[in-house]
């Protein structure tokens, strides 16, 4: 590899990288202005396409997920929790998330995925994702409990499963309770 190609290589890292830190787009160094201001910094250089950058991230992905399955390969027990909500556009979102001890029994966590779901039969789907998550990570029967909101959608797709325990988020709903009581809202301004 020559320095040229060896030098634009590591521009291409380095510019899918802040794509990654920033949460930029995946065609932000292809827009005109940033062709610019990258040819006056380093003369001749244009950012990585989008479809470059899409497959080193799904390189990374993937490295990513060898690494927490490795990780996790020789943890005995889990727990699970799940964060889950509605975007305006009647689009779910729910990110789950393992949590464990390790040899030193110091607390770990991986999110073990992230996804966008539509709104039919999401309780259904809630369940057949967190299933096929586990299942391919090995960890069907390492988890002892799941916490989950007690939105209606996740409680029927995580009762009576494999899951283990069930716990509902009670820090969150305790926040709630104190909040109201204590009259922490935003109160409208009355006209007069």
């Amino acid at each position: 590899m020559n320095e040229t190609s060896d030098t634009n290589l590591r521009s291409h890292l380095a510019t899918i990288e802040a794509i990654v830190q920033d949460g930029l787009s995946f065609n932000h160094f292809q827009k005109s202005g940033m062709k610019i201001f990258l040819s006056v910094i380093k003369y001749g250089y244009q950012g990585p396409h989008r479809k470059t950058v899409r497959k080193r991230l799904g390189i990374l992905y993937q490295q990513r997920r060898a690494f927490i399955k490795n990780q996790l390969s020789s943890v005995l027990h889990i727990s699970l929790t799940t964060d889950v909500w509605k975007s305006p556009y009647d689009e779910f979102f729910i990110c789950l998330t393992c949590h464990f001890l390790t040899s030193s029994y110091a607390n770990e966590s991986f999110i073990l995925s992230f996804r966008r779901f539509d709104d039919k039969h999401i309780g259904q789907k809630f369940r057949s994702f967190i299933n096929n998550e586990l299942k391919k990570m090995n960890l069907k029967l390492k988890v002892s409990s799941i916490t989950t909101d007690g939105g209606s959608d996740i409680k029927s797709a995580t009762l009576g499963t494999t899951f283990g325990m069930r716990l509902l988020r009670a820090a969150h709903n305790l926040n709630l309770v104190v909040k109201n009581a204590l009259w922490l809202f935003n109160k409208t301004k009355s006209k007069k």
